[in-house]
Formats: structure tokens, C-alpha cells, sequence
């Protein structure tokens, strides 16, 4: 590799470099967002998408976890299943329609999900009576309300039905807030490989132009130093000279 060579050329044709490093970087900043008229003007071309979510408990009143021992109203397994059950409710049309009266949601880039816990040490065994409700958005604040709404909403839906069905307080089930929706993190960042694709690119097709104008250019100097010295001609050369 000819360093000093190629600092010439490059030198030699700076204009034509430092112009192509100017398009490079508008490119790169182009793939990267998009210009609008609008307020803000630059806006990402990828989305980003944060995490919050919120814990459920499903119990009975008088907290049966706390005994030594359980009866069969009490049984972790029909909780569990319980938790099954109400983890589909949480994302029904009925709890979604009370989230709507709260506000809009965008649903092809926000996503509310809810699921029964499944124990970390044992995969096939029962689900837990615990429930997590995820919300995804494209900011951390944003996925942070969806969550809370999210738990709001199915926590009155739920209290709602019980109360339509004359179920006495003491017999109905009780879901309890485990933990709030906790603070949100970056599930999938924008991705910076397309600008960096297309700043390469555009500087190697500058820098191949400038190596090419250089091929294509005279060489006056490599001519002069191929003639032979008047010294090394013969002398009647030198006399017709």
C-alpha cells in the first residue's frame, strides 16, 4: 500500500473530496430521518420501541398465602388458572374500550400484551397466579401511561363484572397490584447501519472518480524522465544535435 501515493491523489483532487464527504454525510443523514414541513422537521425513519409493564396478583381476600396451610378455595393451581383466564380479558375489546375513553392508541406501532407468569425454575409446571401486563410504544413515556391504563382498565372491568353479577364481596376474587408499572427500557433502538452503509459507499465512489481521473491525466513528467540524457546519446548523434 503506496500511503504517500495515495495522500497525493487525494490531495490533488480535494475539491472533489471534500465535495463527495459533503453528499456522504447528507446521504446518510437522509437515510437516517425524514424532512418534513411540519414541526419537528427531522423526524426518524425508524421507530424505537420501549417496555413498561405491571404485575398482577390473583388471591382471595384474607391473603391465603400467608398460611401454613391451604384449603380448597385456595388451591395456587385454580389461581393459576384464574391468571390464565384474566390475562386474555386484559387484552379484550372491553378493557381496550375503556382505555380509549382515557385516549388514543396507535395501534400499529403500540401494542398492549398480558400473559400468566410461568415459573422461572420449572417450564412445564403450572402457571402462577401472578400477571404481567406489557405495553410497548415508541417512547418511554408513552409505554409507561399504556401500562398504567392498561392495569386501570382491567382492574374497573373486572370489578365491574363482579358487581353485575351479584357476587358478594366476600367470595370474589381479588386482584392486587403487585407492582406498578415499573420505569420503561429500550427494547429495539434505530438502527445506524444504513447511514454508515451509505457514508462508505459514496466515499469509496469518490475516492475511486479520484483515482481514475488520475490514470486518465497526462503524465508529462513520466515522459521527460523516459527520454535518455543528451549525455548517453552517441556523439554523431550529438553532432547532428
Amino acid at each position: 500500500m503506496d500511503l504517500p501515493l495515495y495522500l497525493r491523489v487525494v490531495w490533488r483532487f480535494r475539491l472533489l473530496v471534500v465535495l463527495g464527504f459533503v453528499v456522504a454525510i447528507a446521504l446518510s443523514f437522509l437515510s437516517f430521518v425524514r424532512v418534513s414541513m411540519d414541526n419537528p422537521h427531522f423526524v426518524p425513519r425508524e421507530r424505537e420501541q420501549w417496555l413498561s409493564y405491571s404485575a398482577l396478583m390473583v388471591t382471595r381476600q384474607g391473603f391465603p398465602w400467608g398460611r401454613s396451610a391451604y384449603d380448597e378455595q385456595s388451591d395456587p393451581a385454580r389461581f393459576g388458572q384464574l391468571a390464565t383466564i384474566y390475562a386474555r380479558l386484559a387484552t379484550g375489546d372491553a378493557v381496550e374500550q375503556r382505555m380509549l375513553a382515557e385516549g388514543p392508541i396507535d395501534r400499529d406501532h403500540e401494542l398492549i400484551q398480558a400473559a400468566a407468569v410461568k415459573s422461572a425454575d420449572y417450564s412445564t409446571a403450572p402457571p402462577l397466579p401472578l400477571i404481567q401486563i406489557s405495553a410497548f410504544a415508541g417512547t418511554g413515556p408513552r409505554a409507561h401511561e399504556l401500562a398504567d391504563r392498561a392495569t386501570r382498565a382491567f382492574l374497573a372491568y373486572l370489578t365491574d363484572l363482579q358487581a353485575k353479577n351479584l357476587i358478594p364481596e366476600s367470595k370474589r376474587v381479588v386482584v392486587d397490584v403487585v407492582q406498578s408499572a415499573v420505569k420503561p427500557e429500550l427494547v429495539t433502538g434505530r438502527s445506524k447501519t444504513l447511514p454508515i452503509v451509505v457514508f462508505l459507499t459514496v466515499m469509496m465512489a469518490v475516492l475511486g472518480l479520484a483515482f481514475a481521473l488520475e490514470n486518465l491525466r497526462p503524465r508529462r513528467t513520466q515522459a521527460v524522465a523516459e527520454e535518455p540524457p543528451l549525455a548517453a546519446l552517441p556523439k554523431a548523434s550529438r553532432r547532428s544535435a
